[in-house]
């Protein structure tokens, strides 16, 4: 079946994960090799100590929304539709039409709000989710994890309300089955 252009079908596979963790990875190198630099060729002061902090105020925070996001969207797979969202999970497929949808909220930090899309300056402007809001008072939680341009291709589905709302740290404030992770 083609899908065309008014279909994205996003799930979490190493590509997904790697498109999204590039940002993370450079800058973890970067720091690497600073750090390796100013431990073996400079002086062995307080800047090493600098950088180890930076990096650890750098690293731990995606290393939480990563393991999260990971949990949070652990084999479920989701296809952006013009008139609604299906969500598959083990044998189970449901379709949301965007009438079912009460609006969608993308929750994201604020250089992806305002358009930049090249290197961060922090690992963590990459993540970002989004809560679809069904009107039978349920929501859906889709993560980066699926799709790196996330926050763009929301926009697929059509007849709903879709707000921007700025984070830092675009963390998933409901509760998350941690057992999951080990199905």
């Amino acid at each position: 079946m083609d899908k065309g252009p008014k279909e994205r079908s996003m799930k979490i596979n190493i590509k997904s994960q790697l498109s999204i963790s590039y940002s993370s990875i450079i800058i973890i190198v970067l720091g690497a090799v600073i750090i390796s630099y100013f431990y073996n060729y400079l002086s062995k002061d307080g800047s090493v100590y600098i950088a180890y902090v930076w990096c650890l105020i750098d690293v731990i925070p995606i290393i939480i929304l990563h393991i999260i996001y990971y949990i949070r969207n652990n084999k479920e797979e989701y296809t952006l539709k013009a008139n609604g969202i299906e969500y598959k999970k083990d044998s189970v497929t449901v379709f949301y039409n965007s009438y079912d949808i009460s609006k969608i909220v993308i929750y994201l930090p604020p250089s992806l709000a305002r358009g930049r899309h090249s290197l961060h300056t922090m690992s963590v402007e990459s993540y970002h989710y989004v809560k679809v809001e069904l009107k039978n008072g349920k929501h859906l939680i889709l993560t980066c994890l699926m799709d790196s341009r996330l926050y763009e291709n929301i926009y697929k589905v059509k007849g709903v309300d879709i707000i921007k709302k700025k984070r830092v740290f675009a963390f998933i404030y409901n509760k998350i089955n941690w057992s999951a992770l080990y199905k």
